[in-house]
């Protein structure tokens, strides 16, 4: 057996900033946050990491069983199969880390790698990552006791994140499959690519690669018949999956035969550059994803200016959008400051009443606008409100039905609901946590349906800030606006989600361990993360423009939710499990004491 030398590579460290045009907006002084110290750019390779990783594994659990058969590398010139055509559904260009570490505003990010909170979670992503084709049975283990075939991959996932690569997937007019990776990659790594991919197919499959050139091979399957196939064309590495000849795979090693690289360099360096159907992505893998026929098709692009992230896209709808606007109605009789974070939502009406289970909210209770804000102070000052025309009306339409759905999952040591129908209120007492509310406010017009995880104290008269209001208000064509400082709304967020597990969890306690890498790495920088700004705008009848400026490229939430992923034990499988709750009891844990805010 060829022996890897992961163990043996140095640990390498890049990163950057680059400057780019970008699209300003005012950042508004709710709530102070603390310095901001630069500390992305690992998050940034965490999240490169679990993409690129994701699709290096896909390729394994994609091929399913292996025959003994053996077949020839493709010609780079041949054709598609006779009678069909094949449509790009995905496409990633990732920069790599090493180019990006040539940039002058580098520094920064070198000093925040050095971390051990931050080493921390990149070993363990990179070893679960490495062992999720062998099941996710050893992925928790200690350090080093990982089998030695996921060794095989560690080596492979770092490169993945430090060089430069190219995904591309395509859809044939049969509805099947086919995808290319090309890597740059010097001679030494490349070889290591060649050899330890081979052997790591073996060990899952047992079939052996058929050497058909020097740095290339192909490795045929069965159930379904689909190859694996590996090719290396100047500094580049190719790598290929299809069930028929592989169009995307040939088409890219010409590219790099004409041109030196598998794609033509644009006018702006962006870290990212990426543009996927996620629905045909979806179909054409087989993957059993339940992907809703409206789904866009998503084009997005991520550079920095220096301190943030920027991200700038387009949603693709193939359906027509709603063509006009309702006036926004925001609720500033109810909204408070100091803020950390303000949400405002419009033209909702169009898409729940096709969403489950929303789809069952009667018509004068359903929300068209929506407005999500977090006040400062304790981590349950989380309010929710829409506008309607009778809240009265639209209040007893619904508290029964939420009473109906939440009752039954309500331990009794966690209190119970009591509506109080008079007064257009439901509360939830006894929670040691919070005190959940849901109730109509009719002294407005318009009047509107309010839940928070509290109840608002309405006597302050610091209202929303002017500036903000007129902000979205005069946005044109705006559907969405966010804004937050995402190391404070993060450490609310976190309080949130151990609050939903200890409630709705059978095992009645946080999914995440005090010590586990994620909230170490939370505990270490989240004070740190300044101000996140997302717009969503109406381009024309089937189109939206999105532009984002933060911190990490993530919001507040975004990040929770991958921090639940990441220390799932299912990881990187387990994403569609994070936001359910877990019936099924994994240990006799002892009763959890209230969780407290960061």
């Amino acid at each position: 057996m060829v022996s890897t030398i992961g163990g043996a590579l140095p640990r390498r460290r890049y990163g950057t900033t680059v400057h780019g045009e970008a699209r300003t907006i005012q950042v508004f002084r709710f709530a102070k946050p603390a310095p901001f110290r630069y500390k992305f750019t690992r998050y940034m390779r965490l999240r490169i990491l679990g993409l690129m990783g994701g699709l290096l594994l896909g390729l394994a659990a994609g091929c399913n069983k292996a025959s003994d058969s053996t077949a020839g590398q493709s010609d780079p010139k041949a054709p598609v199969s006779a009678g069909q055509t094949a449509a790009t559904i995905a496409r990633l260009h990732w920069l790599g880390m090493k180019r990006l570490s040539a940039d002058t505003n580098a520094a920064f990010v070198m000093r925040i790698w050095n971390q051990p909170e931050t080493a921390r979670l990149e070993t363990q992503t990179l070893r679960k990552l490495a062992q999720a084709p062998w099941g996710p049975s050893a992925t928790n283990q200690p350090s080093g006791s990982a089998p030695s075939e996921s060794a095989l991959l560690l080596p492979l996932l770092e490169d993945l994140v430090q060089e430069e690569s190219y995904f591309e997937a395509r859809q044939l007019t049969n509805g099947t499959g086919e995808l290319a990776l090309a890597i740059h990659l010097g001679a030494d790594h490349a070889g290591l690519w060649q050899t330890n991919l081979a052997l790591a197919f073996q060990a899952l499959y047992g079939v052996q690669a058929n050497v058909t050139a020097p740095g290339a091979w192909t490795l045929q399957l069965a159930n379904p018949a689909s190859s694996i196939e590996l090719a290396r064309s100047g500094d580049w590495t190719v790598l290929g999956f299809a069930r028929e000849h592989n169009s995307t795979f040939a088409d890219t090693l010409a590219r790099i035969q004409r041109d030196g690289v598998p794609v033509a360099a644009g006018a702006t360096n962006f870290w990212v550059e990426t543009d996927f159907d996620l629905g045909r992505i979806a179909d054409a893998f087989r993957l059993g994803w339940n992907v809703p026929a409206e789904f866009p098709r998503i084009t997005a692009n991520v550079i920095g200016d220096g301190e943030n992230v920027r991200t700038h896209g387009e949603l693709s709808f193939a359906e027509e959008l709603p063509s006009s606007l309702p006036a926004w109605a925001i609720p500033t009789n109810l909204v408070r400051a100091p803020l950390v974070s303000f949400t405002a939502v419009r033209s909702l009406g169009h898409w729940l009443q096709r969403t489950p289970p929303f789809a069952s909210i009667p018509n004068n209770a359903a929300p068209d606008q929506l407005f999500f804000w977090n006040q400062a102070g304790v981590p349950f000052k989380t309010f929710l409100a829409w506008p309607v025309a009778d809240a009265r009306a639209a209040f007893g339409n619904l508290a029964p039905g939420i009473k109906r759905g939440l009752a039954p999952h309500i331990a009794s040591e966690f209190g119970r609901l009591v509506e109080n129908a008079s007064a257009c209120f439901l509360n939830w007492q006894g929670l040691p946590f919070g005190a959940p509310c849901f109730r109509a406010y009719t002294n407005s017009a318009p009047e509107y349906l309010f839940a928070g995880l509290t109840e608002p104290l309405l006597a302050s008269t610091n209202k929303i800030p002017g500036e903000l209001a007129q902000h979205i208000i005069e946005g044109t064509n705006a559907v969405y606006f966010d804004w937050e400082i995402t190391g404070r709304r993060l450490s609310d967020w976190r309080y949130a989600d151990d609050v939903y597990r200890i409630v709705f969890d059978a095992d009645h306690a946080p999914r995440l361990k005090p010590d586990c890498a994620s909230l170490r790495w939370v505990a270490n920088v989240s004070t740190n993360l300044s101000h996140s700004v997302t717009e969503l705008k109406l381009v024309d009848a089937h189109r939206c423009g999105f532009a984002r400026k933060s911190s990490l490229g993530l919001t507040a939430l975004e990040l929770d939710i991958l921090f639940d992923w990441f220390e799932s034990p299912e990881f990187p499988g387990g994403f569609r499990k994070v936001l359910v709750p877990d019936q099924t009891s994994r240990a006799f844990l002892p009763r959890t004491h209230p969780p407290r805010s960061q």
